[in-house]
Formats: structure tokens, C-alpha cells, sequence
């Protein structure tokens, strides 16, 4: 690299996902009106690191 350009070193991906159910105490396990009470939430994420180096030369 000459001086004061910029070069990606490399890059990490991760991807994560999750399921999760919130119920009312009691009223959620109650079979047939349970679901009134009951919601479930899908979650992804996707997270990516990219690093980059810019050398500056010093005299």
C-alpha cells in the first residue's frame, strides 16, 4: 500500500435468530382462549465486521 491508501483487511459475518412466546400468567395456558393471551415473536439479526487499514507514514 502506498501512503494514505486505504485496503479491507478481511470481514466476519454472524447471523443469529430466535424465537420467543410471551404469555399472561395462567390465562395463556388456558386451552382455546389461550392464544388471546399468548404472542410469539420471531428475531434475526445479521451482524458483519469489515476492517480496513490506511497507513500514513510519518518522517
Amino acid at each position: 500500500l502506498k501512503d494514505g491508501e486505504t485496503a479491507m483487511i478481511g470481514g466476519l459475518i454472524s447471523e443469529d435468530a430466535g424465537d420467543s412466546t410471551r404469555a399472561v400468567p395462567v390465562l395463556g395456558a388456558v386451552p382455546v382462549v389461550g392464544r388471546a393471551f399468548r404472542s410469539k415473536a420471531t428475531r434475526t439479526s445479521r451482524t458483519e465486521l469489515v476492517i480496513f487499514l490506511t497507513p500514513k507514514l510519518i518522517r
